[in-house]
């Protein structure tokens, strides 16, 4: 699981404790925490060991993810590949961007900077797309 989160955003805040939560409970999920507008400075101390914790200072990461609004959350599998995206501000929203459920941002068809992204028969967006090096 991947989750940006701002130091500005209150939601982004009040999803700190539903993060170490599912950290805890969902072993098998490594979560990786990256940290807009900074160096995770501001989320290192709050987050529990389990969280990877990442700064992207120079925003190379928001690009390639296409972040347009946060806490904005990424599900992806062994080989980087994006299964869901989904505005997430709660521990039952993490839980169900596990499970494949979610609020998915925007309607319009989402094509990361760094990968391909198909439609699906019916024309609803894709949630499948490869991201990030190898």
């Amino acid at each position: 699981m991947l989750a940006f989160l701002s130091p500005a955003c209150r939601p982004c805040r009040e999803l700190v404790p539903d993060l170490n939560r599912l950290a805890r409970d969902q072993r098998d999920t490594p979560v990786v925490v990256v940290a807009m507008d900074g160096t995770g400075a501001d989320y290192a101390s709050e987050l529990s060991k389990r969280v990877v914790v990442v700064g992207d200072a120079e925003k190379e990461i928001q690009e390639a993810y296409a972040v347009g609004r946060t806490p904005l959350v990424y599900l992806l599998d062994e080989d980087r590949t994006v299964v869901n995206r989904t505005v997430s501000n709660s521990l039952i929203d993490l839980e169900d961007t596990l499970d494949g459920l979610g609020r998915p941002q925007g309607n319009a068809t989402w094509v990361p900077e760094a990968g391909t992204v198909g439609s699906s028969p019916d024309g609803e967006a894709e949630k499948r797309a490869e991201v990030g090096p190898r």
